[in-house]
């Protein structure tokens, strides 16, 4: 499966075929960046951006420079290593991962970490601004399933990792350890929120029809 993420635009392509990225769908659904985001909320997403590649860059081995280190964004990475530290036997396996859903509903992004963690595959999700527990759990539902269709592992442990600048952290284990019987109604509730987007999308072309 072909995945071309653009991270200009924040659209995706699968097979040479356009579809929604997994946040483009849960902005359109529950509300989130837009021409209306504030000057803040804009900061601070680049904020967590810069996180993001920090800790990426760890777990892919890359000795940080003495900037990096100064810098206020380190606090996150110490932060992260002492979750990682908690969770177990660690083993990262895929880090800032292009994945996708090559069924309908079809749909792409880019996954934090897929990880062993004691011989069990887990999908970590790193967060460094709140936490929004129906926005963050359907994320990673979205997630789970595109990393069954390109990776070929469907992994049951969910994992949801908030790090604070102060260099602390919490673990989400809410949905950590999901029983086949459950995955119906989980995925039933994110492909709901797929098929709500694309009458969002079939609205808006009407208006300007």
């Amino acid at each position: 499966m072909a995945i071309e993420l653009n991270e200009s635009n924040h659209t995706a392509r699968v097979d040479g075929r356009d579809v929604p990225r997994v946040t483009t769908i849960l902005n359109a659904v529950l509300g989130g960046r837009g021409e209306w985001a504030s000057a803040a909320m804009e900061a601070g997403m680049r904020r967590g951006r810069l996180a993001h590649e920090l800790i990426a860059a760890a777990e892919r081995g890359i000795a940080p420079d003495d900037p990096a280190r100064e810098s206020d964004l380190w606090p996150f990475v110490e932060s992260w290593s002492r979750a990682k530290a908690a969770l177990g036997r660690f083993e990262a396996l895929c880090v800032e991962w292009p994945v996708a859903r090559g069924r309908p509903p079809r749909y792409a992004g880019r996954i934090d970490m897929l990880a062993r963690i004691d011989g069990r595959h887990a999908l970590i999700d790193v967060k460094t601004g709140g936490e929004n527990r129906v926005r963050d759990r359907l994320q990673m539902i979205a997630y789970r399933e595109a990393v069954a269709d390109t990776c070929g592992i469907a992994p049951t442990r969910l994992l949801l990792v908030y790090l604070r600048p102060a260099g602390c952290y919490s673990i989400s284990f809410k949905i950590a350890e999901i029983g086949p019987h459950e995955w119906p109604t989980l995925t039933a509730a994110w492909n709901c929120a797929v098929a709500l987007y694309h009458h969002i999308i079939a609205i808006g072309k009407e208006g300007v029809s």
